[in-house]
């Protein structure tokens, strides 16, 4: 698990392919029980102090695994019932994600046969092509770099220079 906080109200967590076991995206019966129980860790391990009404984007993709993306509406009416949290949540599937570093000999060096590398706003990008990936290669990756997903990997893919 990597966990980003970007703000008190705003952050995202990835989970390896590993975590997934036994999870249908498909049906909505196993997804929540599953977001609550990130939830209730996320606050008993990180004291992110949870609660109110958040907006909930997952990116799923069958590779590498998902990211969550948590942002807090503020919302008065959630915020009466004390750390009581109140959720949208949007499903991605099958999105693409990219893993930017500002070392592209970092990227140009990892053992994957199949890879495209892209230059974009001074960083580099990596959009791994295989269809499999062992575990230590993803740990380094998650080690060294950032995980891009959603609507900014699209405008790389379009408007980046490959190289």
């Amino acid at each position: 698990m990597k966990l980003e906080v970007y703000n008190k109200t705003h952050f995202s967590v990835f989970l390896n392919k590993h975590y997934l076991k036994g999870i249908d995206f498909n049906k909505m019966v196993n997804i929540e029980p599953f977001i609550k129980k990130i939830i209730i860790n996320l606050n008993k391990y990180y004291n992110l102090n949870m609660n109110g009404y958040y907006n909930v984007f997952i990116y799923v993709n069958s590779l590498y695994g998902i990211v969550i993306e948590l942002m807090n509406i503020d919302d008065e009416y959630i915020k009466l019932f004390n750390k009581k949290i109140d959720m949208k949540i949007t499903f991605n599937l099958d999105s693409v994600f990219l893993f930017n570093s500002n070392d592209y000999f970092l990227l140009n060096e990892l053992k994957i046969q199949k890879k495209e590398i892209y230059y974009y706003e001074n960083g580099f990008y990596l959009n791994i092509l295989n269809k499999k990936i062992n575990n230590l290669l993803m740990m380094k990756l998650l080690e060294c770099t950032e995980i891009i997903y959603g609507d900014k990997v699209y405008e790389i893919l379009e408007y980046g220079k490959k190289l």
